[in-house]
C-alpha cells in the first residue's frame, strides 16, 4: 500500500479477511481471528472497533452504516462506532439491496442456508429448501434480484413486483451431469454483461443470466388445453347425437363451453390434448 508517496505494509504478521471503504476515506479491516479495525490512510493510524465477534468474514458499508458478517452473528454500526447485534448466528457472507433487506448465508445449525433480514430488523419466511439448504455465495443484480448458490442449484430470489414484501423465486440447474463441485463462499460477481462468475475448486464457471432467464421463461409458458373428447355415463359425446333422448351438442366437441347435463350424468371424463406436438394426454374424471 503506498501513503504520501511511501510504500508501506500494515498488519504484517496478520491475515486481513476483507476489508470496506467509506466515502470519507476510512477503510475498516476484517482481520482473522481479530475483529474489526479501523485505519486511517492519511496517518497509517489503526484503531480497534471492539466488535464482539473475532472471526469476521465479510464487510459491507452500505447507506452509511458499516455492516459485520461473522460467525457470532450480524452486526451493524450506529453513528457512534458502536456495534449492535441484530441477528445470532454463524453467518459467512451477506449482501443488502436498495430497499434494506438483508440477506445472509450461514454455516452451522444455528443458521444453516438463506436467512433475510427485513428492514424492521424481522426475519423473512423463506421456502424450507433456501432456508435450510446450504448456500455456498450470493450476490444482487442491477435489479436488485439476489442470485445463490444451493447445493449444485442456482436460484433467483426477488420482490413481487406488485407486491414487495412477498416474494418469488426460480430455480435453475447449473451441474446436470452431477459432478462434484465446491463452490467457494464469496467468489461471486456478476459483471456488466449480465454474466454471473462463481469460482470454484477447478476454476470459474460463468453463467448468461439474461439467457438462462429466456430459457426459463419459454419452458414456464402455459400450454393452452384442447378438449379432444368428452364421455357422459360412458358414452361419447358427438355432434348431433343425441343422449338420453336430447342432443347436447351441435358442433365439434373441441369447442364445447358448456353443458346442461341432469342430476344422474354424473359419470364425466373429459379427455384433453396439451398440443399436437406431444403425446402426452391429460385426462380428468369427475363424479357426484
Amino acid at each position: 500500500m503506498t501513503i504520501q508517496g511511501k510504500r508501506e505494509f500494515y498488519f504484517k504478521g496478520e491475515s486481513p479477511y476483507n476489508i470496506a471503504f467509506t466515502p470519507t476515506g476510512q477503510v475498516y479491516v476484517a482481520l482473522q481471528g481479530k475483529g474489526v479495525w479501523r485505519m486511517d490512510l492519511t496517518t497509517g493510524q489503526i484503531v480497534d472497533t471492539h466488535i464482539w465477534a473475532n472471526f469476521v468474514f465479510d464487510l459491507n458499508y452500505h447507506q452509511g452504516r458499516l455492516h459485520a458478517v461473522a460467525t457470532k452473528g450480524y452486526f451493524v454500526m450506529d453513528a457512534s462506532g458502536r456495534w449492535k447485534k441484530i441477528r445470532d448466528g454463524i453467518f459467512r457472507h451477506g449482501c443488502i439491496d436498495r430497499q434494506n433487506y438483508v440477506y445472509l448465508l450461514g454455516d452451522g445449525n444455528r443458521a444453516l442456508g438463506l436467512t433475510i433480514i427485513d428492514p424492521q430488523g424481522g426475519l423473512v419466511s423463506l421456502p424450507s429448501t433456501l432456508e435450510k439448504g446450504l448456500s455456498r455465495c450470493a450476490t444482487l443484480d442491477k435489479s436488485d434480484n439476489l442470485w445463490v448458490v444451493n447445493g449444485h442449484k442456482l436460484v433467483m430470489l426477488r420482490h413481487r413486483q406488485n407486491n414487495q414484501v412477498e416474494w418469488e423465486y426460480k430455480v435453475f440447474n447449473i451441474n446436470p451431469e452431477g459432478e462434484r463441485i465446491y463452490y467457494n463462499p464469496g467468489a461471486i460477481h456478476i459483471d456488466r454483461m449480465n454474466q454471473l462468475w462463481l469460482g470454484t475448486d477447478n476454476g470459474y464457471q460463468c453463467i448468461n443470466l439474461n439467457r438462462l432467464m429466456e430459457q426459463k421463461d419459454r419452458k414456464s409458458e402455459e400450454k393452452p388445453l384442447a378438449i379432444g373428447c368428452i364421455s357422459i355415463n360412458d358414452e361419447i359425446l358427438s355432434p348431433n347425437k343425441p343422449l338420453n333422448g336430447r342432443v347436447l351438442i351441435t358442433h365439434d366437441v373441441g369447442l364445447t363451453k358448456s353443458l346442461n347435463l341432469k342430476y344422474n350424468e354424473n359419470n364425466i371424463v373429459v379427455e384433453c390434448s396439451i398440443s399436437r406436438s406431444e403425446e402426452r394426454r391429460v385426462g380428468k374424471e369427475c363424479r357426484s
